[in-house]
């Protein structure tokens, strides 16, 4: 059991991490000359963290299904 709260754990800190992510972006791109660089690194992470919620959320759903719906 101790392997299905860390993996709830994991999602869960993924999803706070896209959405850390996806106002950073926000903010950036409200800039009157956005750092375009910085963007295109802030897309990336946010992304990579979209795909790995993604990759984990059929195990997780098994789990925990509230969370899955709630992370869409």
């Amino acid at each position: 059991m101790n392997r299905a709260k860390g993996l709830i754990a994991r999602f869960k800190t993924l999803r706070m991490r896209h959405r850390q992510l996806d106002e950073e972006v926000k903010r950036e791109t409200a800039k009157p000359a956005p750092d375009t660089l910085l963007l295109q690194r802030l897309k990336r992470l946010r992304l990579r963290a979209k795909e790995d919620m993604e990759a984990m959320a059929g195990v997780v759903r098994l789990l925990e299904p509230e969370l899955v719906k709630r992370a869409a």
